[in-house]
């Protein structure tokens, strides 16, 4: 049963209080763990080369711009020419990067020197963010942002527009990259690249029991105190059981058959599922089905604009499906 949401009685995400674990509580040792990511691996050799290609061409930029500032006409040197040539410089910031390359006369991918920077200036997520970069062209601005805004985290609030539910869909659409918590930390990882089973279990929280204090953060935090977060990243699968009900959800694990899905979502309960490799991931991720279009289905991929947008065969992903959840509330 959905619950009217009514922001006045809602306290902020950093005054929430989550739900403590205690003290005495004995550890999980049966739980199925969230599908692990796919190992760390280079970029297929044609991406490596086109990735090589953009430095090179801009590093042949530095290097022009250089031999015309030394061997030509002293009173042509000026400061635009110190200007285009410190704009140009691989050690530049990546956002000086991009402008640089989409302003050059050269055919560049912008997308490829984002990449291309990231490899010359790695660190614990470079690799994570290549696979988003290289699967997810919608995270493009997140990405570009990364290396000015990693580790911050911003007033989680969420605002009406976060909380507009589109017609045919039971829940709102947050996104684990969203810019106010997607840089923060989730269990020792990028919020951004792992945290999907909290924002995930955020949409269906707010909904239901009608409480915005409910932030993909404020579930993070939550998932964190009680120890579901993956030793890989990610999150194990008894946050949406055990962990949901702890919030207040009522869940029940379903099979994954079509006319149990429908009636599921025609009784206004959005199904939680864990997807393996395939049309949403490399690896392991959770999306929700949260409504029904003729005879398909649509979801809310926390990571995905472009196939939240679309309409789903249930055949289509139907064997890459781990497990299913199905919540409601009664409070």
């Amino acid at each position: 049963m959905k619950k009217e949401i009514d922001e006045k009685d809602h306290l902020p995400y950093n005054s929430r209080q989550v739900p403590a674990r205690p003290t005495n509580r004995p550890p999980v040792s049966n739980r199925r763990a969230f599908v692990e990511r796919p190992p760390a691996k280079n970029p297929p050799p044609n991406k490596l080369a086109l990735y090589s290609l953009a430095f090179l061409v801009l590093g042949l930029a530095v290097l022009v711009a250089g031999w015309i500032s030394i061997s030509g006409p002293k009173e042509n040197a000026g400061p635009e020419s110190s200007s285009a040539e410190s704009s140009a410089s691989p050690t530049s910031s990546l956002q000086e990067v991009i402008a640089s390359s989409i302003t050059s006369t050269e055919s560049i991918d912008p997308a490829e020197v984002i990449a291309a920077w990231l490899q010359d200036n790695p660190d614990d997520n470079t690799e994570e963010l290549l696979r988003l970069l290289e699967n997810n062209p919608d995270a493009l601005s997140y990405i570009c942002n990364y290396p000015e805004k990693k580790g911050t985290l911003l007033d989680c609030t969420l605002t009406q527009e976060d909380l507009k539910v589109e017609e045919g869909r039971l829940l709102p659409l947050f996104m684990q990259w969203d810019d106010r918590w997607g840089y923060s930390d989730y269990g020792g990882y990028l919020f951004g690249t792992n945290a999907c089973g909290p924002t995930t279990l955020s949409m269906v929280a707010v909904q239901l029991m009608g409480d915005t204090s409910f932030t993909p953060r404020t579930v993070a935090d939550f998932a964190e105190e009680w120890g579901y977060v993956s030793p890989g990243g990610g999150s194990d699968w008894v946050l949406m059981s055990e962990g949901a009900e702890i919030l207040g959800l009522t869940v029940e694990e379903i099979s994954p058959d079509e006319s149990w899905v429908r009636s599921e979502i025609e009784a206004g309960h959005p199904v939680v599922c864990i997807m393996g490799p395939g049309h949403f991931t490399t690896g392991g991720h959770y999306i929700v089905i949260c409504g029904i279009d003729g005879d398909k289905f649509l979801i809310n991929d926390c990571n995905s604009y472009t196939r939240t947008n679309q309409s789903w065969d249930f055949d289509t992903f139907k064997d890459e499906i781990r497990n299913l959840w199905t919540f409601s509330y009664d409070g």
